[in-house]
């Protein structure tokens, strides 16, 4: 008997493996508010299929959107706001030096939103500036004029080539984003968007 006892109390104290039957790997505990959640909100007939489309969605979120802030390289975020007529509560701005994580911290702060707000509205704002831009690109290819970055292109290889052979001589010595901008018939804040991608020198 009391080999027996030994036996049965080493085996309780072993690390062991449950394999469930195969109609018990749908049995899941769950917090009841959530599970009405998603009962409510998510398409399906049955639960168990509510639960595979919330989790394939979720892992299809984590690997699209998944991107790291830095939090040790300073920038000046504000910079541009320091040419034309500055207004004076953008002053303080203008030299501000912040990590990106600094910077949305910061917005964090003064916005009083969650992060996830902040994210969605950051979100939103570039998708209609995207969509926008493209219908404007649509519109000026479409009569002949060519897409934003075409004509800046076209006016950066020409006012290059002008400052190589002496007939343009920019202020400084350097040819600037304002200049191309202005030659493009484009806004400067779409040409500095172009040439942050293309001609950082101009900035």
């Amino acid at each position: 008997m009391a080999e027996v006892r030994a036996m049965k109390a080493r085996r309780k104290a072993e690390p062991t493996t449950v394999i469930a039957a195969a109609a018990a790997d749908k049995a899941v505990k769950m917090n009841s508010a959530l599970y009405q959640r998603i009962d409510k909100e998510v398409e399906g007939r049955f639960m168990v299929n509510k639960l595979q489309t919330v989790v394939e969605r979720g892992l299809a979120a984590e690997t699209s959107a998944v991107f790291e802030l830095d939090g040790t390289q300073k920038q000046q975020f504000f910079k541009h706001l320091s040419g034309g007529a500055i207004k004076e509560y953008q002053k303080p701005l203008v030299d501000l030096s912040l990590t990106e994580k600094e910077l949305v911290a910061l917005a964090l702060e003064r916005s009083g939103k969650t992060y996830a707000q902040l994210l969605k509205d950051a979100l939103l704002s570039a998708a209609k500036e995207s969509v926008t831009f493209a219908a404007r690109n649509d519109h000026l290819s479409a009569s002949g004029i060519g897409t934003i970055d075409e004509r800046l292109q076209r006016a950066f290889t020409r006012l290059h080539s002008d400052v190589m052979e002496g007939r343009e001589r920019p202020r400084g010595g350097h040819l600037k984003i304002s200049r191309v901008a202005s030659v493009a018939g484009v806004n400067l804040t779409s040409a500095k968007k172009w040439a942050q991608q293309n001609q950082p020198e101009l900035l």
